[in-house]
């Protein structure tokens, strides 16, 4: 999905659901944890919140952002 000229990539097995208004993405995991939060400012993708089984990794160059929720039940 694209936010705000980014490319957001989300890799997880289970459901998710992705909220965003013009400023900020919040990706929610399936037990209804904020796996992320970002707020776009000046251009910059400024990380709030990232939780503990999420992985995340920033692509400068292409403009990406990927998510990488874990599920240790496993």
């Amino acid at each position: 999905m694209q936010f705000n000229g980014w490319e957001i990539i989300v890799n997880c097995k289970d459901n998710y659901e992705i909220t965003t208004n013009e400023t900020t993405l919040v990706v929610i995991d399936r037990d209804n944890d904020v796996a992320l939060a970002v707020k776009y400012v000046d251009g910059d993708l400024k990380i709030n919140h990232i939780n503990y089984s999420t992985d995340f990794y920033i692509n400068a160059d292409n403009k990406e952002l990927k998510l990488v929720i874990h599920d240790f039940s496993e």
